[in-house]
């Protein structure tokens, strides 16, 4: 019998996992809203000494779905449990873009300000010297 799933989040990677279950359950992934792109993963199934079973399954998540909500399912002949964890979306398309470039464009002014400083230094040095 399912009694628990756990489902967390390292990095791009989702990771689910279920303990002690009886008979040999199957693990399943989905996605809310359905999606089109093809969910690598990968599942194991551990028999333990007491002859339950332990299921674990690492599926890894891409940048180009943001938004989903991610699905595992355990299933057994007898039961199932579903636990799902949502994958934030951007809060606007392009917007970590955006402020990339705006933080190149200030650091560049920042640049050129000091340079025309220490040129203005020098030439007023140059010019009380003589």
């Amino acid at each position: 019998r399912v009694s628990k799933v756990s489902i967390s989040q390292e990095g791009n990677r989702i990771i689910c996992s279920s303990e002690g279950i009886y008979p040999q359950p199957e693990l399943s992934w989905s996605t809310i809203p359905p999606s089109n792109t093809t969910l690598q993963n990968r599942t194991t199934v551990q028999r333990t000494v007491e002859k339950l079973y332990n299921i674990s399954s690492s599926l890894i998540v891409s940048d180009d779905d943001p938004g989903l909500t991610y699905s595992c399912t355990v299933r057994t002949q007898r039961n199932n449990m579903t636990a799902t964890i949502s994958k934030p979306e951007p809060l606007h398309p392009g917007e970590a873009s955006s402020w990339k470039v705006i933080g190149l464009i200030v650091g560049a002014l920042i640049v050129a300000a000091a340079i025309i400083g220490v040129v203005v230094w020098f030439l007023r040095r140059k010019k009380n010297k003589v």
